[in-house]
């Protein structure tokens, strides 16, 4: 069985020749990190307090493919913006936002 620091430091060495993350489907490292979002998304009481904060340091996306979870006051952030934007009737389409990752398919009509 191959040690927790062991994958960290594959996971490292891939990021750092790839410039992004594993997806889920690539072999055992996949595996891995599929894992340790799934200990994330189950808010895991020793997970979080010891190895979710060195994924953290490194900047790890514990969404795949780009989806994002946003903080609450960031949300919050970009629906006043939004509201900003349609209340001064400045209508489009939020094609390559972080609205429409967020809620996708955001299609605000154009006036």
């Amino acid at each position: 069985m191959v040690s927790w620091e062991s994958r960290f430091m594959e996971l490292m060495d891939y990021y750092e020749t790839n410039g992004r993350w594993p997806s889920q489907s690539m072999g055992t490292l996949g595996e891995w990190v599929h894992k340790q979002r799934g200990f994330y998304a189950r808010n895991d009481k020793n997970y979080m307090k010891d190895k979710a904060p060195r994924l953290d340091e490194v900047g790890f996306e514990w969404t795949p493919r780009g989806n994002t979870r946003l903080k609450w006051d960031e949300g919050f952030e970009l629906l006043v913006t939004l509201f900003t934007k349609l209340q001064f009737g400045d209508h489009y389409l939020f094609e390559h936002s972080q609205f429409s990752r967020i809620c996708s398919p955001c299609i605000i009509s154009r006036s």
